[in-house]
C-alpha cells in the first residue's frame, strides 16, 4: 500500500514478485484510509488471515509461519490478534504469551473474520491512535489481544531519544504538524472509549498536557510544535475530524 506519489519502491517488488497486489493512493490520505483499502482487498480474495507492517518494520522470515502457528495450538481462545514481541523486557506467561490492552498496527496478525465483524479503522483520524482505536474495537467485542514472547520484529517510532533524567522521558520528535493529530484525537479517543478501558483512555487523553509541555522542554521548531498542540485541542472539542487543511 502506498500512500503518496514520492517514492516508488514497488517497482522492484513488481519485478522480483509478480504476485504481490498493489494499491497506491494519490495522496496522503491517511493510514486508517490506506489501512482499510488493503483490509476491504483481503476480504476480495477471500483471504483467512491479514497482517499489517509498516514500511520501516524489520520482521523475522518466519513470522507469519509462527502467528498462524499459534492460532493452530489456541483455537479454544477467543484471540482477535497477535503479535511478536519487539524483545520488550517484560515477564511472560508459562504458556509463551501475555494478554495486551493494545497492539500497534505493525505486526498486527488477525483472523479476516475479526475485521469483517467490526468497523474497521476509523478513517476521520486519518493517522494517529487508530490502531489503539482497532485494538479497543476488538476488545469490546470480547477477543483478547496477545504478544508472543519469541521477539520478531524491530520497530522504530520515528527519531526517538531516550533522555534519562531523574525519570525517563521519550522524544520522539515527530513532525510538528504530527502532533496535531495525537493531541486531538485523544479527546474522541476518551469519548468513545472510556466506559471499555477508563484508564488507558485516561492516560492516552493526558497527551493534551503532556506532548505540548514535553515539545516546550526537550524538542526543537517549538512554536510550531505549541501552534499545532493548541489546534488539534480546538479542533478535538469542537468535534472536528478528518485530514487538516493547513
Amino acid at each position: 500500500m502506498k500512500n503518496s506519489s514520492f517514492y516508488n519502491a514497488h517497482e522492484f517488488f513488481f519485478t522480483e514478485y509478480s504476485d504481490i497486489h498493489y494499491l497506491e493512493n494519490e495522496c496522503n490520505k491517511g493510514i486508517a484510509f490506506s489501512l482499510n483499502r488493503g483490509v476491504k482487498l483481503a476480504f476480495d480474495l477471500k483471504a483467512d488471515f491479514i497482517v499489517t507492517f509498516d514500511d520501516d518494520t524489520h520482521f523475522c522470515n518466519d513470522y507469519v509461519y509462527r502467528c498462524l502457528s499459534f492460532f493452530s495450538n489456541n483455537r479454544s481462545e477467543p484471540v482477535g490478534g497477535i503479535c511478536l514481541s519487539r524483545g520488550e523486557e517484560f515477564c511472560f506467561l508459562d504458556s509463551g504469551f501475555r494478554v495486551k490492552r493494545t497492539l500497534i498496527t505493525s505486526g498486527f496478525f488477525c483472523r479476516a473474520l475479526v475485521y469483517e465483524r467490526l468497523s474497521l479503522f476509523p478513517d476521520e483520524y486519518f493517522i494517529d491512535l487508530v490502531d489503539f482505536y482497532l485494538s479497543l474495537e476488538i476488545r469490546s467485542n470480547g477477543y483478547k489481544l496477545v504478544e508472543l514472547s519469541d521477539v520478531g520484529m524491530i520497530h522504530m517510532v520515528g527519531n526517538m531519544k531516550i533522555l534519562h533524567l531523574p525519570f525517563t522521558v521519550n522524544v520522539f520528535n515527530h513532525s510538528p504538524f504530527r502532533l496535531y493529530y495525537q493531541v486531538r484525537n485523544s479527546i474522541p479517543f476518551f469519548i468513545r472509549f472510556w466506559r471499555i478501558d477508563f484508564v488507558l483512555c485516561a492516560y492516552i487523553l493526558l497527551d493534551i498536557l503532556r506532548i505540548p509541555l514535553k515539545a516546550i522542554l526537550f524538542e526543537d521548531r517549538k512554536i510550531s510544535r505549541i501552534k499545532y498542540c493548541f489546534k488539534g485541542l480546538w479542533h478535538g472539542i469542537k468535534g472536528r475530524m478528518g485530514r487538516l487543511n493547513d
